[in-house]
């Protein structure tokens, strides 16, 4: 049996669970189709877009009437892309030009993989009403996190990595791509602007030559742009390493360049150009696979001519610092906590009551507020941040106090909560600011905790 199909100008005829790929014919050139069995009564052609999409964004919108008003050639050209490059695909040289409309029309509107799915249809709505972790790939998208800017003396911008957003997103992906933005190109919410299919630029590398990064920094040097840090995924991680690559801005060839004496794995970090040094500050290194992310208290620069780093502020030896974690390694329930806590300041029962019973699913009994409230305020005496004047924080702290003119600082995360002395304490009032921290995180958690001391 033969059948010819056509461009869908609307809704799909009726919805089966027979799909075919991405066609798009003018009329006066069908496509055939012969099926040897046909064992569904009604087809859809796909991917297509979305004739009718509902409560759309400001930037959904505009991108949406952008595919729209495309001449046809061009819509079908970007429909085809979409079918070759839907998920990120491997690069085999360095650089790879990846350059394709359906990418260039996701950087141009800066569209997550949400976005998409509004946007483009390809499969049945039985399947699109679903979770979305049905999808087997995550989808290329340009909404990122952890992703560098870097504006180049010609107006060209630069943009290299990042990721979307986490491991718990079924599109979660950290990407080793640059893309590069023609001079004057606003991005996003523009529809008029002139056709170029060379307008943007996206190049691709093969994992063993740039790895996938995001949270470095990307500093402009002469012609080349230098790549410092990634939180990456973890079995990317080297964590006595500091991973450094350059990007060249006239080849966007991209090399990895051995430094020593580095200060490990570094994201989420600060850096500047100054007398052919790249000052690093800032962010949180990762010692070890099994340590938590610490903050880094000490500046470092990077001398060019050497590719030798220096500690530039030797804080770590003049500051102590130790974490308090749950011992079965478990998250630390300390956001709930918050989320409770708030509610009762806002007397606002309904909601307490339900972070009430949500802390007592985690923790197996009543959540213990007056600890947790209190977990920051040492038996000691003590100042508070508010009787100083604070200038520019190394760390910045969720509780700072002052024990005899010395600050100490409080962080928490899901996995602990981190203190710094920054100076000089005795052994008996740090001892006491240790136990006295885990006494009571153990019972806000209702679990064992333990103190680690860091070198």
């Amino acid at each position: 049996m033969t059948y010819s199909f056509y461009e869908v100008s609307a809704l799909p005829f009726s919805y089966s669970t027979f799909c075919l790929p991405s066609l798009f014919t003018a009329p006066s050139a069908p496509i055939k189709i012969v099926l040897a069995q046909l064992s569904a009564a009604t087809f859809y052609l796909c991917p297509y877009i979305n004739p009718a999409p509902k409560r759309l964004t400001h930037t959904q919108q505009a991108a949406f009437y952008y595919l729209w008003q495309l001449p046809y050639a061009k819509k079908q050209r970007l429909l085809m892309a979409y079918r070759d490059y839907r998920c990120p695909i491997s690069a085999p040289k360095n650089p790879t030009l990846q350059t394709n409309p359906y990418w260039q029309w996701l950087v141009r509107f800066d569209l997550s993989a949400w976005d998409i799915r509004k946007l483009i249809i390809d499969k049945p709505f039985e399947v699109l009403e679903t979770t979305s972790r049905t999808q087997p790939n995550p989808l290329w998208c340009h909404q990122r996190l952890g992703q560098s800017q870097t504006l180049l003396p010609d107006g060209q911008t630069v943009l290299i990595g990042g990721e979307y957003e986490d491991w718990y997103d079924p599109d979660f992906y950290i990407y080793n791509d640059v893309i590069v933005i023609p001079p004057n190109h606003s991005l996003n919410h523009t529809l008029n602007r002139t056709e170029n299919k060379a307008d943007i630029e996206i190049y691709g590398y093969p994992k063993a030559v740039f790895p996938p990064t995001d949270f470095h920094t990307a500093t402009l040097v002469g012609e080349y742009i230098y790549i410092i840090g990634a939180l990456g995924y973890p079995k990317d991680r080297r964590y006595s390493h500091t991973p450094v690559y350059r990007l060249n801005t006239q080849t966007f060839k991209i090399e990895e360049v051995a430094t020593r004496n580095s200060m490990g794995w570094i994201h989420g970090h600060h850096a500047l150009l100054k007398d052919n040094r790249i000052i690093v500050s800032g962010g949180q290194i990762l010692a070890d696979d099994s340590s938590p992310l610490l903050d880094n208290i000490d500046t470092w620069a990077l001398n060019l001519n050497t590719l030798i780093w220096k500690n530039i502020t030797q804080r770590h030896r003049k500051w102590r610092r130790f974490y308090v974690a749950r011992m079965d390694g478990g998250c630390l329930n300390l956001g709930k906590y918050s989320q409770l806590n708030d509610c009762q300041n806002t007397h606002n029962s309904n909601r307490a009551v339900l972070h009430a019973l949500e802390i007592e699913a985690c923790i197996g009994c009543l959540p213990d507020l007056n600890s947790y409230r209190q977990l920051f305020v040492p038996p000691i005496t003590h100042e508070t941040a508010s009787d100083w004047n604070i200038g520019n924080e190394v760390v910045d702290y969720d509780k700072t106090l002052f024990i005899d003119g010395v600050k100490v600082g409080y962080k928490s995360d899901h996995e602990c909560v981190h203190v710094t002395i920054e100076g000089n304490l005795s052994d008996d009032v740090v001892e006491l600011l240790q136990q006295n921290l885990r006494h009571k995180l153990c019972k806000v958690e209702n679990m064992a905790c333990e103190v680690i001391a860091l070198e």
